[in-house]
Order: structure tokens, then sequence, then C-alpha cells
């Protein structure tokens, strides 16, 4: 795809969605629009994410009529490919199970497959800059749009407590089953010198390694207890420096593995950009590239064996994937697409800004 054909991409795109969430707009009251509508100037909140249960600001989906509560499906379904759409239905329909399982102890904003809130920064518009999130327990979703094209598509953040849920006959629901297997595969297949380059650690992280932070860190953020993990999984100073993410990344790099091992990786990675609208997800790929001349690595850490926490990492100059696997006997999923450069349309709002202003 050239350049031209990803331009047109990212405004059919922003037009998607403005023409959703102006129709939507126009569906709600005065207080619905008070919670929805939030200061595109307001950048601390504009680039505030958690995947927790939280309290958050936006409107939630159980303050929706349902007319209105279609509307905010169908911008999902307008911004997400069916893969992806399905995935942020199966998560969210996950709240019910996780509340099941917990006993029916938590109140709200506990387990609720409706606390999930939209948040709408700026209004849809041809020239100025706009956003929107959409985000609730493990979904994070986040579009940025100036001069009528979508920017970012990022952070995108998707999790599932539990990670696996037994169905009939053996079978079982897991939503992110092909991040997490399609990895595992991969370092199973690493052989001697490519399995010690590529793990880190023989000890997971209890989770993504970044947290929600809004800025790409190559440091540890004030929330991973590094002292707390090495008295619950017996690591050591030299683990949590081997976890450390670096701006030149760590673990196996791509040139290093075979061909076959090299289609997984560039697999698993097509893996998460199919979660986005079919056109973005390509015009995505077409901006990363191929990767084969890429300074790209795959790193793990943990266990390889199933149920067992792992950790797993793929870093690149133009993004960085995290997927953690640890909480709740290793059946708690945590997975997110960042932009270091770019995660809220950062970058690119600011050469925005700097030539329409």
């Amino acid at each position: 795809m050239d350049d031209a054909s990803r331009l047109q991409v990212a405004r059919d795109a922003a037009e998607r969605m403005g023409h959703r969430l102006s129709m939507l707009l126009d569906a709600l009251d005065d207080e619905q629009l008070r919670h929805l509508c939030l200061d595109f100037a307001d950048e601390q909140e504009r680039t505030f994410w958690n995947y927790t249960p939280i309290a958050r600001q936006g409107l939630a989906l159980r303050d929706m009529a349902r007319p209105q509560h279609q509307l905010v499906m169908q911008l999902l379904h307008d911004s997400l490919s069916p893969t992806g759409y399905n995935t942020v239905q199966l998560i969210m329909a996950m709240e019910a199970i996780l509340d099941g399982k917990e006993g029916f102890t938590r109140s709200l904003p506990g387990r609720d497959p409706q606390n999930y809130c939209l948040s709408l920064f700026g209004r849809p518009d041809a020239i100025e800059p706009w956003s929107w999130r959409f985000e609730g327990h493990h979904v994070s979703l986040h579009f940025a749009v100036a001069n009528g094209r979508l920017l970012s598509p990022y952070p995108l953040f998707l999790g599932s407590n539990p990670a696996e849920s037994a169905l009939r006959r053996g079978a079982s629901l897991r939503p992110l089953h092909d991040l997490e297997d399609c990895a595992r595969a991969l370092f199973e297949s690493l052989d001697g010198s490519q399995r010690r380059n590529a793990l880190l650690s023989a000890y997971a992280p209890q989770d993504i390694l970044l947290g929600s932070v809004s800025r790409v860190a190559y440091e540890l953020p004030p929330s991973f207890d590094t002292d707390g993990w090495m008295r619950a999984t017996g690591a050591g100073p030299e683990d949590v420096d081997r976890l450390l993410i670096r701006r030149h990344g760590a673990g196996v790099s791509l040139a290093s593995l075979k061909p076959d091992q090299a289609s997984s990786l560039q697999a698993l990675i097509g893996h998460y950009l199919s979660c986005l609208a079919d056109d973005v997800a390509e015009a995505e790929q077409a901006r990363i590239g191929d990767l084969s001349g890429a300074p790209l690595h795959f790193a793990w850490s943990g266990s390889a064996r199933r149920r067992e926490p792992h950790y797993y990492r793929i870093q690149a100059p133009g993004f960085l994937i995290e997927f953690d696997n640890y909480q709740n006997d290793a059946n708690h999923i945590h997975s997110v697409w960042r932009d270091p450069a770019n995660d809220f349309g950062r970058d690119a709002l600011a050469s925005h800004y700097r030539h329409s202003h």
C-alpha cells in the first residue's frame, strides 16, 4: 500500500467514526452529552487509560437507552474488524462470568458488562483534532483524528479474566487464545542459542511492565512492585535488569530466526493488527513494513507450559507489544500494542500544530 492509499484509508476511517459519533451526539440528551463530551485540550484526561474496573469519565453503557447503546456498538463495529469486534464483545461478556466466579460479591463499579464508557474529546470535525476512547475492564481503545484523517489507533489494550472458561464437552472460551498460543509455539520452536537470547528471566512479571502509563518509558514505572515481585517469585536483581524495556530492544532478533520462525513472528504481529478494521490494519501493516530488515526482537519470561505464568514482548522502532498471563494461576491475560512516538496521535498532532497554527 503506497502513501496515497494509506492517506485515503485514514480519511475513510475518520469519516466512518465521525459519522457514527455525529449520529450519537444527535441522539443524546443534555445530561448524557455533558458526560460524553470532554475537552480535547485536557491532555491529562485525553491520554489517561486504565484497564481495571474503576469509575471513569465518559458516558457509560448502563446510562444509555437501547438505540443509543446500538450506535456505540455500531461505532465499534465500524472501527474494528469482525475479529476485533467479536473479541471485544466476548471480553465484555466475560465480566458476568467473572462475577459468578467470584460469588457475585462485587458492588459497582465491579464486574458489570455495562460498566464501559465512551468519551469524546472535541467534536468530529474535518480540520480540528478530536479523539475518542472506549474503555472498561480489560478493554481500552483510543482513536485520534485531525485534518479529517485517523492519526493513531493506539494504545490498544485487550485482556481477559478468566483467560479460559470451560464450556461443554471439554471445549473452552478463550478470547485471546491466538495471542497466547502462537507466541508459545514460537518460543518452543527456538533452539538453544535462540532460546537463551529470547529468555529474559525464568520468572514472569505479575503484569505488563508498563502498566497504563500514558507515555512509553524505558524504565519500570512506580506501579511495578519490584521488591514484592522478587519476594513472590524468587527472582533476583539480575532478573529485574533483564526484564527492563530497552530502546534498542531485548530478546532474540528477527534476523537470527529461521524462515519459518520469522513467519510465525510476523503472523503473531498480524494477530494484534487483525483487531483493527481491515483497511486500517492493512495500512498499519504497510506503515511498519515487512519488518524483515527491522531491528525487531521477541522476548519471553516465565514458563513455556500452559497455565503457568508467562510474559512476552515484541519490540521494533515503531511499536511495542506486551503480553502477560500471571494472575489468577496464569488464567488472566493483559495484552497491549503501544506506539512509543504516536500513542494518542502525539507525533502526528505535533506535526498538525506545527503546520496548521
